[in-house]
């Protein structure tokens, strides 16, 4: 009898853990991670509710469909409908799995006067419970090796990961959601934040107005520029160095926010929103403000759409990248 309660008991045990974690988890809130001195912030929330992100999910299916069914030209018909059909239901339930999904990336100053602080946050609801064991696991495999650093802070484990010789990945875990980090004192200051709430600030900051004009979309953004910041955010994201006039545009900037979403044609459309010191100075920066985004090469292999214009003290550049399924789909082949 005792054998075979224990047995009952293994059992029940297994189930709970596989229903456990199998269940969806929890969103993260990454404003919660905004304070007094972050100067950039963007988050991107990506549900099945929205119509584009539902209708780029569909077309994204489809095309791995198509791509799949080209692989199996040479088969007899009856095969190659048989093996597309099967990887065309687990690419579907795949893709799904990863809705809802929210990714954030916030920016805040170093010590040194041009330094930057990132920090890159992850949360995949229907993961979330698969990440939270992930994360146990780490806890018991990753202090034995001799190759990473594990840094105790505030009941969480902050793991410092060697890449190369020149970089060193911080990265935790918590309640199911990845952050990734620039340093470990990042990571600490969003632990303290995570635990207490400090994205609450009393009254709105330069950042936080900029914010508020890139409601309605499930892509918002800003970053402020009283310390450099787009100059040195565009040395990061664009390869090569900037012509001199470039830097004095960009350094003049008041700000920049950013917005826009998927589409349900499978395109990806949005906004960027240049703040400038006055209209005058919007007014007169405007082609070779534009021209300089217009002739990257890095953009024009988007093959994107764009069109600009003033409005009061601001330079608004309209983008549209038109089809984001074959642009996937040549970059798979």
């Amino acid at each position: 009898m005792g054998c075979g309660a224990l047995i009952v008991l293994a059992i029940a045990l297994a189930i709970a853990f596989g229903i456990w974690i199998n269940s969806p988890g929890t969103l993260l809130e990454p404003q919660q991670l905004l304070g007094a001195d972050t100067t950039g912030y963007v988050e991107w929330s990506l549900r099945l509710e929205d119509p584009g992100t539902e209708g780029f999910a569909r077309l994204l299916i489809e095309a791995l469909q198509t791509i799949s069914a080209e692989g199996t030209d040479e088969m007899p018909q009856w095969l190659g409908s048989w093996i597309t059909q099967r990887q065309t239901k687990k690419a579907q339930k795949d893709i799904l799995k990863v809705f809802p999904l929210v990714a954030a990336w916030t920016l805040q100053p170093g010590n040194a006067a041009e330094e930057d602080l990132h920090l890159t946050s992850i949360s995949v609801e229907r993961l979330g419970h698969q990440l939270v064991f992930g994360d146990w696991v780490l806890g018991l495999a990753l202090p034995r090796s001799d190759r990473v650093e594990v840094e105790r802070y505030r009941k969480e484990k902050i793991y410092r990961i060697p890449i190369n010789k020149r970089m060193t990945l911080t990265v935790f875990l918590r309640d199911g959601h990845l952050f990734l980090t620039s340093d470990l004192a990042t990571a600490r200051t969003a632990v303290d934040r995570l635990i207490e709430a400090a994205g609450a600030r009393p009254e709105p900051s330069e950042l936080d107005r900029l914010f508020a004009q890139t409601a309605g979309e499930p892509l918002r953004g800003a970053v402020t520029n009283e310390r450099g910041e787009i100059l040195r955010l565009w040395r990061k994201l664009i390869p090569g160095e900037p012509t001199d006039a470039a830097r004095e545009l960009w350094r003049e900037l008041r700000g920049l926010s950013l917005f826009g979403g998927l589409r349900d044609d499978g395109s990806f459309a949005g906004t960027l929103r240049l703040h400038c010191p006055d209209g005058q100075w919007a007014r007169t920066h405007l082609q070779p403000l534009t021209a300089a985004l217009q002739t990257l090469p890095e953009l024009q292999e988007l093959r994107l759409e764009t069109s600009s214009g003033v409005v009061g003290d601001r330079i608004d550049v309209d983008f549209r990248i038109p089809d984001l399924t074959q642009l996937l789909s040549r970059i798979d082949r």
